[in-house]
């Protein structure tokens, strides 16, 4: 889902018109609604980038062997890990 919002915020962010007058009310706001897409963009592409690593992880620690699950338990406990 994330992916298709990073995919739409993009699309928003390059079809802008790029001709802002900021000495005008308008100008003000389409510089706010670009900075304001850009945030979503990069909120968007974040939020794809840790659900897919997480995913990974996971995948990757539980199944490295008869003791994967508790690798993954302890590398998930860890407070350098669980912080974000």
């Amino acid at each position: 889902c994330s992916t298709l919002f990073t995919g739409t915020a993009l699309t928003q962010c390059f079809s802008m018109k790029k001709d802002w007058d900021v000495s005008t009310v308008s100008g003000v706001m389409q510089l706010i609604g670009f900075l304001l897409t850009n945030v979503v963009l990069f909120s968007n592409v974040f939020a794809a980038f840790t659900s897919v690593a997480q995913t990974y992880l996971t995948y990757r620690l539980m199944t490295a062997g008869p003791t994967g699950f508790e690798i993954a338990s302890s590398f998930y406990l860890n407070p350098n890990i669980a912080f974000w």
